[in-house]
């Protein structure tokens, strides 16, 4: 039988709502996978949380949604039920569904607009930092230097920020050595150096260095008023990954 609300329009079946979820599920999940592959949200981005490590611009999540955007994030945390879905038209009660959602969300990963997600370009890569660095490193002080997790946390997050709107870009090992490359310039790579408090890169055409070594130490950053030194390491680190890509990305 069929049930209306109090004002005439027609509440849907739980099955019912369950599949147009499920559908707008899928197009949701689609449009952030290719977001993430393309690089395109700034880490700093405010954005929509789909999950606790998968993220989706404000506008297209949106676009998308319209106006079941409400309806979707209390259905995605697990507020729907045979009950519930009488409310399936009362914004309000939605709306009041997702904060006490939220308010319960002990491991962050309910759905939800946030202005602090953590999107992870790092992971994308084929070699990540902590392994960079065992591979930039001397025998001799590989394990120290990657047992040392606030450095690695500097570079990653360097790295991140740098990554953000270059989908082209990846760190691999060829020959002992990490390397970052890009599919769109294959005669061009940086060979990179990873030390205890600086980051090295040199330029390589074909195979072959091609310039200089270019060494970016995190103690040469400014202490600014509140710059800590995890601040500071991400600083000369994002400007190292900077410096790669740009040579690596150029397109000129």
């Amino acid at each position: 039988m069929t049930q209306t609300d109090s004002s005439g329009v027609v509440i849907p079946a739980l099955p019912d709502v369950e599949r147009r979820m499920r559908e707008l599920d899928d197009r949701l999940y689609a449009k952030a996978m290719v977001q993430y592959r393309n690089r395109e949200i700034h880490p700093e981005e405010e954005c929509y949380q789909l999950d606790g490590g998968t993220f989706i611009s404000e506008a297209a999540f949106e676009m998308i949604a319209g106006d079941d955007r409400e309806r979707y994030m209390a259905w995605k945390n697990g507020c729907i039920d045979e009950c519930s879905v009488r409310y399936w038209n009362e914004p309000a009660v939605m709306s009041y569904l997702i904060d006490r959602s939220l308010e319960e969300d002990t491991d962050s990963d309910a759905c939800c607009w946030t202005d602090a997600q953590s999107i992870d370009y790092v992971r994308s890569c084929t070699l990540p930092p902590s392994l960079m660095m065992r591979h930039g490193v001397t025998r001799g002080r590989s394990d120290a230097l990657t047992s040392a997790w606030h450095i690695v946390a500097a570079i990653e997050d360097g790295l991140n920020y740098a990554l953000y709107g270059h989908p082209s870009i990846d760190i691999i090992g060829w020959d002992g050595t990490t390397v970052i490359v890009s599919v769109c310039q294959s005669d061009r790579a940086v060979a990179v150096m990873v030390e205890r408090d600086a980051i090295t890169m040199r330029a390589m055409l074909r195979g072959d260095p091609c310039s200089i070594p270019v060494t970016f130490d995190w103690r040469g950053i400014p202490r600014g008023d509140y710059a800590s030194e995890h601040y500071r390491r991400f600083r000369a680190a994002k400007a190292a990954f900077d410096y790669a890509i740009s040579w690596v990305d150029d397109m000129a």
